[in-house]
């Protein structure tokens, strides 16, 4: 026995030495299922590939309408409505609500017959072909909106068509043949692409007419583009350019059809109130006139004196302005009786003669919320609670209203109060004209105030004429765009990102939920106990590692170093070492860090001698391929056996000795407590330098807390990705109470690549050996098939 003096220096764990850079670990950890990563990639794009393939293009098309500003203001009012930039955008921000109101976006659908499609089959999909379709469906009279259904429709010839698969067969109609069905009574109407669809199919898809509305209202979107511009652009996504475009369109053409018609409807009533008011006025004066007539017949009377004609003069003018001011009160008594009354839009009171842009803008405006309000009524309940903010606007424009009337109506009242006070001024000063002088002058008064009175409603009867013919659209529009929303380039890109982050993510779930031990730091955050020795995974068959064919550098460099920090747990002992190897749960690796630690210390000159202690599953004899029906340590301790008869050699070196299992036993617990045990212990402490003992885990079985009596250190073997993390609180609460002697841990089957786990070794630039570049590069073919 050769009984070397050791000369070595502590063996010490930092928590800096193996720490490294977050970043570099992070990044390793996920490099090193790269394969996935790619796979993911490549399933990603070709997925792209299909689908941009295969489906439609979204085109984004947009459309800016310019809101026109009301002509009809003076400068200072446009100058004050310019400041006011709250009340500006709260005027288009309605127009903005009332182009992509439901009311509106259903005539669009029902103008543009968008409730059917039309499509031509094709290999992998149906072709939209509502640009260059061959028929027109059209509903000649509709029973249900709540139906939808596909007609296959075979293009005969020019006047013919067969639909196909309808009830008893396929059935030809003709191109002017009413036919009937669920849906309602309709036919088909040519187009100029006809002759191109001879002989060939095409599908026409007939949707719920409801559900295509709900669809295309909260497809459209309308916003505003600048606060200090009345501009609003209008959106809208759809596969299919022509019908984006056409729909956007026409929804600009209702919306200034619908403005116009509403012009048109106040002009109307202005007509209708001064057409009535012409009749009454033209009858008074009528009768004026003949009296005015009967007076000079009867008195002979043809002129009056100059004081008589300027009291005439004085007269009409004061007249004039009387009647003026009663036609106002007439029409703003008109209109507070319109805002008091439960109204409705046909019911809308004439604005013409008031004078008061701010009366006339508020008129206008709640015109257009009580408009807006039955266009929502005609689909909505109106316990909705939608229209709570509608009516709240309409209350307020009320208010604003009255208040508005109250105040001009003071002014007017103010004015015709003087004015009377004025004719009865007049009327004082008649007193000194001659009687007939004076019946004379009352009778050309009432003749001039009609004539006057007649001759302004027919100007504004004119007026209203010219604007009920001149009626112009207020919106117009300005620019027209389309974009592609989902290009292949974009496609492409968010298939690569999906390639990535998908992986990333299960990666990151998969370590998220991971509970088992995977790197050093892990042990350090569960237990104190120091970590004696860190070994790589072995991907060999063969159990040996230490010498021989199989030799790794790596983890053979491993042992060697677990060797030297033993000779430093043992202190300054060197003879009869008794060294507990023990685990939490099976398959640790437990009895192949005994076997190549006893082949390590055996090959450094050191006696050795292995104890295989797991009685119940024994594995020591297998790594040394020995005879499994050699006698052993049961028989040892029934008494079958001696010493020498159980101590059986290696066969792999001259200083190693193994004592295998024996007989099985059902009470291994119980012949471990047996005194033979220590009796054996002290023989062969006497005759060897190391004794390693293979005991079971400690957390399944008392096995190894029974043999703790009679060693010297335990090693306590961890495996990295099987060893949960709670079974190191057993661990910390063994060494804790020191019911164990002198634990340390070794961290056995390291594999760096997959957990990106970085230990102070540098065996990979050393270059010994095929095994280290193979375990530094994680090149061969089962590591790499492991990525997956």
């Amino acid at each position: 026995m050769n009984n070397e003096k050791i000369v070595i220096a502590p063996f010490e764990y930092t928590q800096d030495s193996a720490k490294t850079n977050s970043f570099k670990v992070t990044f390793n950890k996920y490099f090193y299922h790269w394969p996935l990563f790619v796979l993911g990639v490549a399933l990603a794009l070709i997925c792209a590939f299909f689908y941009t393939k295969y489906t439609d293009p979204i085109y984004t098309i947009t459309a800016k309408l310019l809101i026109e500003e009301n002509k009809e203001q003076n400068s200072v009012d446009k100058m004050m409505q310019k400041m006011d930039v709250f009340e500006s955008s709260k005027v288009i921000d309605n127009e903005s609500e009332i182009l992509q109101s439901r009311n509106l976006i259903a005539r669009v659908i029902k103008d543009l017959n968008l409730y059917a499609t039309y499509s031509k089959p094709s290999k992998f999909r149906d072709v939209d072909i509502y640009s260059s379709t061959p028929v027109h469906l059209v509903v000649t009279k509709q029973t249900s909106d709540k139906f939808a259904k596909s007609l296959a429709i075979h293009i005969k010839n020019q006047n013919e068509f067969v639909l196909k698969n309808s009830i008893g067969g396929n059935k030809t109609f003709k191109f002017t043949d009413n036919i009937k069905n669920k849906f309602g009574i309709w036919h088909l109407n040519k187009t100029a692409n006809l002759n191109k669809y001879i002989g060939k199919d095409i599908i026409v898809g007939i949707r719920d007419t409801e559900q295509v509305i709900n669809g295309y209202v909260n497809k459209i979107k309308s916003s505003r583009l600048n606060k200090l511009a009345s501009v609003i652009e209008l959106s809208l996504q759809d596969n299919v350019l022509q019908r984006g475009r056409d729909i956007l369109i026409h929804t600009v053409s209702s919306y200034n059809d619908q403005s116009v018609r509403q012009k048109k409807r106040a002009a109307e009533n202005a007509l209708l109130f001064i057409d009535g008011r012409l009749k009454d006025v033209t009858r008074e004066l009528s009768s004026v006139e003949k009296d005015f007539e009967g007076f000079r017949s009867d008195k002979g009377l043809i002129d009056v004196s100059s004081e008589a004609k300027l009291y005439l003069d004085n007269v009409k003018n004061n007249d004039t302005q009387l009647n003026e001011i009663a036609l106002q009160l007439d029409i703003i008594g008109g209109v507070e009786r319109y805002v008091k009354s439960s109204m409705s839009v046909n019911s809308a009171p004439a604005t013409i003669g008031i004078s008061d842009p701010g009366l006339s803008g508020l008129i206008r405006q709640l015109m257009d919320l009580q408009v807006q309000r039955d266009k929502m009524l005609a689909t909505t309940p109106e316990r909705n609670p939608i229209f709570e903010a509608v009516d709240k606007q309409i209350a307020s424009t009320k208010s604003s209203i009255l208040n508005n009337i109250s105040g001009i109506k003071a002014s007017l009242k103010a004015s015709q109060r003087q004015l009377l006070s004025n004719s009865n001024r007049f009327e004082s000063s008649i007193k000194n004209i001659p009687g007939q002088e004076r019946q004379f002058i009352n009778i050309k008064r009432q003749q001039t105030n009609k004539e006057n009175l007649y001759v302004y409603l027919l100007q504004k009867r004119e007026e209203a004429a010219l604007s009920y013919a001149s009626t112009i659209n207020d919106s117009r529009l300005i620019d027209y765009n389309y974009v592609v929303s989902s290009s292949k380039r974009i496609i492409y890109i968010i298939a690569f990102m999906l390639g990535i982050f998908i992986p990333l993510g299960v990666i990151y779930c998969r370590d998220s939920l991971n509970d088992r031990i995977n790197t050093r730091d892990d042990i350090a955050s569960k237990t104190t106990v120091p970590v004696l020795g860190e070994l790589v995974f072995h991907e060999g068959k063969q159990a040996m590692v230490i010498g021989g064919k199989d030799d790794n550098f790596v983890i053979g460099e491993q042992f060697r170093l677990l060797r030297t920090n033993l000779h430093f747990a043992h202190a300054t002992r060197q003879r009869g070492r008794v060294t507990m190897l023990t685990s939490s749960i099976a398959n640790e690796g437990k009895s192949f860090v005994t076997s190549n630690l006893g082949a390590t210390l055996a090959a450094s000159g050191r006696k050795t001698i292995i104890l295989e202690l797991d009685l119940r599953k024994p594995q020591i004899y297998k790594n040394f391929k020995l005879a499994v029906n050699h006698k052993g340590l049961s028989d040892y301790i029934n008494g079958t056996a001696s010493v020498d008869e159980i101590i059986q050699p290696s066969n792999y070196d001259d200083n190693l000795f193994v004592i295998t299992a024996g007989t099985s036993t059902f009470n291994p617990s119980e012949m471990l407590e047996q005194e033979q045990i220590d009796v054996l212990l002290d023989e062969l402490r006497s005759s060897y330098d190391d004794i390693l003992l293979d005991t079971p885990p400690i957390n399944i079985v008392t096995d190894a807390m029974v043999l703790s009596r009679v060693s010297d250190v335990t090693l306590y073997v961890i495996r990295q990705g099987l060893t949960k993390s709670w079974e190191l609180d057993v661990t910390e609460k063994l060494f804790k109470q020191q019911q164990v002697p002198k634990m340390n841990i070794i961290f056995n089957g390291i594999r760096k690549d997959k957990y990106s786990y970085t230990y102070n070794q540098g065996y990979s630039s050393y270059g010994y050996g095929k095994y280290a570049t193979e375990y530094a590069s994680g090149s061969t073919m089962k590591s790499f098939l492991r990525r997956f």
